[in-house]
């Protein structure tokens, strides 16, 4: 599912184990969940028989705060924001500096962008 933010989601409640959308993902980011899962965490539940991929740290940025990974390399080296405000960080850096996206050849428009690949 496709959050209004443009963050794609799995949704446990629904994902009926088929994989169909891990052979459709273009990056091969998709997994399959094979075991039982202990220590679930209520804002990112798990479940055996389904498939999981990146959330963006949905969870996060519900509460203003930037994905994890964006906090842990470090300013400027990831930047996350909201590529249609033409005020934020990010659209005033792609501005600048050359980007893409990772298999821009399918014309999916995704919301990542790539500098130096």
């Amino acid at each position: 599912m496709k959050r209004e933010d443009g963050i794609v989601l799995v949704d446990k409640h629904l994902c009926i184990g088929c994989r169909y959308c891990m052979m459709a993902c273009p990056y091969a980011a998709r997994s399959f969940v094979h075991e039982n899962l202990n220590n679930q965490k209520e804002h990112m539940p798990r479940g055996k028989g389904t498939v999981e991929a990146c959330t963006m740290c949905a969870h996060r940025v519900d509460k203003g705060k930037t994905p994890a990974c964006v906090e842990a390399v470090g300013i400027d080296s990831v930047i996350f924001g909201d590529l249609y405000d033409v005020n934020s960080k990010i659209n005033q850096v792609l501005k600048k500096i050359q980007s893409t996206q990772i298999r821009a050849d399918l014309n999916l428009n995704t919301g990542v962008r790539y500098s130096g690949i």
